[in-house]
């Protein structure tokens, strides 16, 4: 497709899509609403109570209820509740800040201030920084419930991200304050294993001490744009600790296992949590110039694009496996392409997205497409605030090359 005509329609959909969240106020359904009805709490609560024979007793409901909450979430709708999610209200002032930058257009940067207002009067209270959690209860793993706004550091490199890009439009201390107040909860509040001299690892919530591979990567990364602006040698030395960490993890194939292997539950390998990792990854070694890292950032890289991207350039959930596509995974795939600067490849998962993700008759996405169905629900956490913020990404890229 021409470049020029490109960048209109893409333009013209992310604008769509953000003037459709506008209009809800970013409230919406979530891939865990069935958790949030009355049946689907009680069970969440007996399940995550710590007693193996009660978990074992909610099975036959917990499943059922899973396999509703993914295959026809319009059911729970009438008993759901909406909510607003810090991770989506981090990307959206991102996405303002960009089309602030594109447009010149003092409204996005006025915009993008509120949700940063919105942001520092939603923290998380009760801990040593700024920091955010989901808007409601989930369980995490092996007993562990985590209620309502408990923090949670896959969030905290989205909403850095949003505070820094405030920062760098407005000049305002409060954003930076925030930051840093936000690197504070990251170093005391979390919990760390030191598992050699040169390798830590993080835990997910300030709850717990499981040891989940892409939490590393994330906090690795929010800690290095932190020391980026503060040069704080503390947080580099843990940054490049947990760095180690995830790069010990990698597979010889160059994949990367959700869980670390002190607490292997499953051996799972998704396309998301490779994006996050890469991403990550890079983001450090920009500011590090570690080879190992980069070698680890090459050998990741040929594997997602052996085992993920189909014929149609749309990037499947788990590897080799075509039949089940999310939104979220195309969104971070695209963000991932652009920040290792493949623009090309960014530009086809946008086309084939935009060609079978697109509902025709809304100004949103579907959240994932099944062999046997399509979810029409636009999940604002959960793939459609990361499409935007990756579109606007795109078409900043693009003016930057240009």
């Amino acid at each position: 497709m021409d470049m020029r005509k490109m960048n209109k329609i893409v333009f013209n959909v992310a604008m769509d899509l953000l003037n459709f969240m506008e209009s809800v106020d970013f409230y919406s359904y979530d891939w865990y609403d069935i958790w949030t009805t009355r049946i689907g709490d009680r069970i969440q609560k007996i399940r995550y109570s710590g007693n193996v024979y009660k978990k074992h007793l909610t099975l036959p409901f917990f499943l059922p209820l899973y396999l509703i909450g993914k295959g026809v979430p319009e059911l729970i709708q009438p008993i759901a509740k909406k909510t607003k999610a810090a991770t989506s209200m981090g990307l959206v002032a991102q996405s303002y800040f960009i089309l602030h930058e594109l447009t010149k257009k003092k409204e996005y940067l006025s915009k993008g201030e509120k949700v940063l207002d919105w942001l520092i009067a939603n923290q998380s209270i009760g801990h040593s920084g700024a920091c955010w959690g989901l808007p409601f209860d989930w369980g995490l793993a092996k007993g562990v419930l985590v209620k309502k706004g408990t923090p949670c550091s896959t969030i905290m490199t989205y909403v850095i991200d949003a505070f820094l890009q405030g920062y760098r439009s407005t000049k305002k201390e409060i954003y930076m304050d925030t930051v840093t107040s936000s690197g504070n909860f990251l170093v005391n509040d979390l919990n760390y294993d030191k598992i050699t001299e040169n390798i830590t690892c993080a835990s997910y919530t300030p709850i717990d001490m499981f040891h989940i591979i892409n939490s590393n990567s994330f906090i690795a990364a929010a800690l290095y744009r932190i020391y980026n602006l503060t040069k704080n040698e503390e947080l580099r030395r843990i940054a490049d600790e947990l760095i180690n960490y995830v790069l010990t993890e990698q597979n010889e194939d160059g994949s990367w296992y959700y869980w670390g292997s002190q607490e292997r539950f499953h051996k799972g390998i998704d396309s998301l949590h490779q994006c996050y990792i890469i991403e990550d990854l890079f983001y450090c070694y920009k500011k590090n110039k570690n080879g190992a890292v980069k070698k680890s950032i090459d050998k990741g890289i040929k594997y997602f694009e052996s085992s993920f991207p189909r014929d149609d350039f749309l990037i499947s959930k788990f590897p080799n496996s075509p039949n089940y596509l999310e939104l979220i995974d195309q969104a971070e795939s695209i963000s991932m392409f652009i920040a290792l600067g493949k623009t090309l490849a960014a530009q086809k998962i946008i086309e084939s997205t935009l060609k079978y993700f697109k509902v025709k008759d809304k100004p949103y996405f579907y959240s994932a497409i099944a062999k046997v169905r399509k979810i029409r629900v636009p999940y604002i956490r959960w793939g459609q605030s990361q499409m935007l913020l990756a579109l606007l990404s795109f078409l900043s890229s693009v003016n930057n090359r240009d």
